[in-house]
């Protein structure tokens, strides 16, 4: 991330701002668009976006820290751009811990003293 000024800085000047202020987002998306063209990669500059917030989930980056690098402000904006793989999704189901109980089991050879829900 850049300690100051902008991402993507323009050398010519817009509509909005001179040279030297930040690039439109559709002339950044655009040129990022043409970019992955020309490398004969499919897809648009938003699936790329999306592909780069599950990718850094699925590695197990934390929510927070992907939040940052997308530069969002909410959390709530990244979830809308992360997939959660179901691999993930049951790992963390099953880190939950065992429920002590009174439950037990039909046979007589089994008494568990606790019950835990995905053995």
């Amino acid at each position: 991330m850049p300690l100051r000024g902008w991402w993507f800085p323009t050398y010519v000047g817009n509509t909005k701002h001179l040279a030297g202020g930040p690039m439109l987002g559709n002339s950044v998306s655009s040129a990022i668009s043409n970019v992955m063209d020309r490398a004969g990669i499919p897809g648009t500059p938003h699936a790329l976006r999306h592909w780069f917030g599950s990718a850094l989930r699925e590695a197990g980056v934390d929510s927070l820290v992907i939040k940052e690098l997308m530069g969002h402000e909410s959390l709530a904006t990244t979830a809308i751009y992360v997939d959660v793989p179901l691999r993930q999704r049951t790992a963390a189901v099953d880190r939950l811990p065992c429920i002590n109980s009174g439950w037990t089991r039909t046979s007589q050879d089994e008494q568990p003293s606790q019950l835990c829900l995905f053995d």
